[in-house]
């Protein structure tokens, strides 16, 4: 008898890690594509402000991965009984 569990995806993680991976971008733009000291005025304000929102998009990313990671080799069977 074998304890192989049918493997069940949550969509809603996925859609999770999705949001994550764009904040990643964003903030790889904001901090590399465009210099932010040469912004003025609305710009400025909001070019900040997607970078304090995205800011811990990497960890969450990493995090996330980490949990989908861990469950994926959780129902795995690594050991045999024999």
């Amino acid at each position: 008898m074998s304890d192989h569990h049918p493997r069940v995806r949550n969509y809603g993680i996925d859609l999770f890690r999705l949001v994550l991976m764009l904040n990643v971008v964003v903030i790889h733009m904001l901090l590399y594509g465009i210099d932010m000291n040469n912004l003025s005025g609305n710009v400025c304000r909001t070019s900040r402000l997607l970078h304090v929102a995205s800011i811990s998009a990497v960890e969450c990313f990493a995090l996330f991965s980490g949990y989908v990671g861990y469950h994926e080799y959780d129902n795995k069977s690594h050991y045999s009984k024999y």
